[in-house]
């Protein structure tokens, strides 16, 4: 169960993230760090379920074994949080270094 709140958590706060951003309501600097602490916060969590393993064992499976998941919904709210993450995180880069 608590897994389960956790990716929703991580899936309403990337959405809200995204929009903000978008809409303005975030400013860009903001946006960056909360991206950033998106993606260590959801990494992190992943890393704690797999304690036991050793670090790039575990690494590895977060990234390229779904079936290391509990179930599929949690891997795709993994998936699409990071992707919302790094979208934010190189949009905001990339706003930067062109202004």
């Amino acid at each position: 169960m608590r897994s389960y709140a956790v990716n929703i958590s991580a899936l309403v706060y990337s959405l809200g993230l995204v929009l903000g951003f978008e809409l303005g309501v975030i400013a860009a600097a903001n946006a960056f760090f909360a991206g950033i602490l998106l993606v260590a916060m959801f990494t992190g969590y992943q890393l704690l379920e797999r304690e036991g393993m050793p670090f790039l064992s575990a690494v590895r499976d977060i990234a390229t074994r779904p079936d290391t998941y509990p179930r599929s919904t949690a891997y795709g709210a993994y998936v699409v949080s990071l992707a919302l993450g790094f979208l934010v995180v190189s949009h905001t880069a990339l706003t930067a270094l062109t202004a």
